[in-house]
Protein backbone atom coordinates (compact mmCIF):
# COMPACT_ATOMS: atom_id res chain seq x y z
CA UNK A 1 0.00 0.00 0.00
CA UNK A 2 1.38 3.39 -0.72
CA UNK A 3 1.96 5.78 1.87
CA UNK A 4 -0.23 9.18 1.31
CA UNK A 5 1.82 12.44 2.68
CA UNK A 6 0.03 13.51 6.01
CA UNK A 7 -1.67 16.95 3.73
CA UNK A 8 -2.48 14.54 1.03
CA UNK A 9 -5.34 12.51 2.76
CA UNK A 10 -8.32 14.75 2.47
CA UNK A 11 -7.34 15.61 -1.18
CA UNK A 12 -6.87 12.09 -2.36
CA UNK A 13 -10.10 11.07 -0.67
CA UNK A 14 -11.57 13.97 -3.11
CA UNK A 15 -10.17 12.04 -6.01
CA UNK A 16 -11.98 8.90 -4.69
CA UNK A 17 -15.27 10.68 -4.65
CA UNK A 18 -14.86 11.96 -7.91
CA UNK A 19 -13.94 8.33 -9.61
CA UNK A 20 -17.28 6.91 -8.54
CA UNK A 21 -19.01 9.95 -9.90
CA UNK A 22 -19.59 8.79 -13.69
CA UNK A 23 -21.10 5.45 -12.35
CA UNK A 24 -23.22 7.73 -9.96
CA UNK A 25 -24.62 9.47 -13.15
CA UNK A 26 -25.14 6.31 -15.17
CA UNK A 27 -27.30 5.05 -12.52
CA UNK A 28 -29.23 8.18 -12.12
CA UNK A 29 -29.44 8.58 -15.88
CA UNK A 30 -30.96 5.15 -15.86
CA UNK A 31 -33.02 5.36 -13.38
CA UNK A 32 -34.56 8.85 -15.17
CA UNK A 33 -35.05 7.01 -18.23
CA UNK A 34 -36.96 4.38 -16.26
CA UNK A 35 -39.55 7.12 -14.76
CA UNK A 36 -39.89 9.05 -18.17
CA UNK A 37 -40.95 5.38 -19.77
CA UNK A 38 -43.22 4.07 -16.95
CA UNK A 39 -45.33 8.10 -16.82
CA UNK A 40 -44.93 8.69 -20.31
CA UNK A 41 -47.88 6.06 -21.34
CA UNK A 42 -50.15 7.29 -18.74
CA UNK A 43 -49.97 10.91 -19.71
CA UNK A 44 -50.83 10.25 -23.25
CA UNK A 45 -53.51 8.14 -21.90
CA UNK A 46 -54.57 10.78 -20.00
CA UNK A 47 -54.40 13.75 -22.96
CA UNK A 48 -56.29 10.87 -25.22
CA UNK A 49 -59.11 10.54 -22.70
CA UNK A 50 -58.91 14.97 -21.94
CA UNK A 51 -59.54 15.10 -25.53
CA UNK A 52 -62.09 12.91 -26.50
CA UNK A 53 -64.03 14.10 -23.57
CA UNK A 54 -63.87 17.99 -24.52
CA UNK A 55 -64.44 17.58 -28.26
CA UNK A 56 -67.77 15.12 -27.18
CA UNK A 57 -68.54 18.61 -24.86
CA UNK A 58 -67.63 21.03 -27.67
CA UNK A 59 -65.11 22.14 -25.94
CA UNK A 60 -62.29 22.44 -29.37
CA UNK A 61 -59.86 24.24 -27.97
CA UNK A 62 -58.72 22.12 -25.04
CA UNK A 63 -59.33 19.41 -27.58
CA UNK A 64 -57.00 20.79 -29.93
CA UNK A 65 -54.48 20.98 -27.55
CA UNK A 66 -54.41 17.70 -26.43
CA UNK A 67 -54.67 16.09 -29.67
CA UNK A 68 -51.95 18.64 -31.21
CA UNK A 69 -49.48 17.51 -28.19
CA UNK A 70 -50.60 14.04 -28.88
CA UNK A 71 -49.40 14.25 -32.67
CA UNK A 72 -46.40 15.64 -31.53
CA UNK A 73 -45.49 12.54 -29.80
CA UNK A 74 -46.88 9.77 -33.00
CA UNK A 75 -47.08 12.12 -35.97
CA UNK A 76 -48.58 9.57 -38.47
CA UNK A 77 -50.87 8.52 -36.26
CA UNK A 78 -54.35 8.76 -38.74
CA UNK A 79 -56.94 8.77 -35.88
CA UNK A 80 -55.51 11.57 -34.17
CA UNK A 81 -55.09 13.62 -37.14
CA UNK A 82 -58.50 13.26 -37.75
CA UNK A 83 -59.48 14.02 -34.26
CA UNK A 84 -57.46 17.18 -34.42
CA UNK A 85 -58.71 18.44 -37.51
CA UNK A 86 -62.42 17.54 -35.92
CA UNK A 87 -60.99 20.43 -33.10
CA UNK A 88 -59.67 22.86 -35.73
CA UNK A 89 -62.83 22.41 -37.53
CA UNK A 90 -65.35 23.39 -34.77
CA UNK A 91 -62.52 26.86 -34.17
CA UNK A 92 -63.18 27.63 -37.52
CA UNK A 93 -60.12 26.85 -38.64
CA UNK A 94 -61.07 25.03 -41.97
CA UNK A 95 -57.83 24.97 -44.00
CA UNK A 96 -55.96 23.48 -40.99
CA UNK A 97 -58.47 20.92 -40.81
CA UNK A 98 -58.30 20.57 -44.32
CA UNK A 99 -54.55 20.09 -44.45
CA UNK A 100 -54.54 17.75 -41.94
CA UNK A 101 -57.60 15.33 -43.69
CA UNK A 102 -55.85 15.40 -46.75
CA UNK A 103 -52.40 13.67 -45.28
Amino acid sequence: MTKIPQGMSARFKGWKLLAGLPALLAICSGVSIGIWLWVKPAQNAWYVQKGQISLDAADYQTAAICYARLLEQNPMDANLAHDLALSLQGLGQNEAAATLMSR
